[in-house]
């Protein structure tokens, strides 16, 4: 009775599986609970409820997790200026223009809402092993040393992270969640000296996320 009642809540946001529809509502309720907690503004919450759902549909190579991650983007850009951590920002406001060109190329490469994912040979990852990662760095670095970022180093870094893993993402490429993985524990670290445990609650959701979306783009889960 209680596993068929979670799955229509997981169908109804469009999760599939038991163990997805489990996992975004305890992902949902230790957002409310952590905002509770830290009297957290209304803002926090809807950008850490959109934060769940949308990662894990893209777990699921969903294409509607492009429509929770508007959300949570303009919601985590504003949370972003606030903090002064102008990194964030400018890696966050990249992921919302792009969310366009990403939905035309999954649009394109799906079936049934369900995009065709792509592995990375040799030659893509020198390509961009050598021409992206350090045109990101040297804009990361232009962005967050010029506008006075609260936490420099973790900033940039986590910027120039998010940017590749972006692109990855959009072109469909499963190492997409290598990249993940690593700014999402980084991004633990960066909230937490920044106070908001909210989001801190997010990443370590999202983390745990990132295995389960590798899992499910090797195909490894059936």
């Amino acid at each position: 009775m209680t596993n068929s009642i979670i799955n229509k809540f997981g169908k109804w946001i469009g999760v599939e599986g038991s163990f997805a529809s489990w996992f975004v509502l305890i992902g949902i309720l230790t957002q409310l609970i952590t905002c509770y907690i830290m009297k957290e503004p209304a803002i926090a919450v809807c950008s850490g409820i959109a934060g769940v759902i949308s990662v894990v549909l893209c777990s699921q190579k969903k294409y509607t997790f492009y429509f929770w991650s508007i959300l949570q983007l303009t919601t985590i850009i504003i949370i972003s200026i606030n903090s002064g951590l102008y990194g964030k920002v400018f890696e966050n406001g990249f992921y919302l223009i792009t969310i366009f060109i990403g939905m035309s190329v999954w649009n394109k490469n799906s079936n049934n809402g369900v995009v065709k994912n792509r592995k990375m040979n040799l030659k893509e990852f020198i390509v961009f092993g050598t021409l992206l990662v350090p045109i990101c760095i040297l804009f990361s670095y232009i962005i967050v040393s010029n506008y006075n970022s609260g936490q420099i180093a973790l900033d940039m870094v986590t910027t120039v992270i998010g940017i590749v893993a972006q692109v990855l993402m959009i072109l469909r490429f499963t190492e997409q969640w290598i990249l993940w993985f690593v700014l999402d524990l980084l991004c633990i670290i960066l909230w937490a000296k920044d106070g908001n445990w909210c989001l801190v609650s997010q990443y370590v959701f999202w983390t745990i996320n990132t295995i389960y979306g590798y899992k499910n783009w090797k195909n490894i889960i059936k």
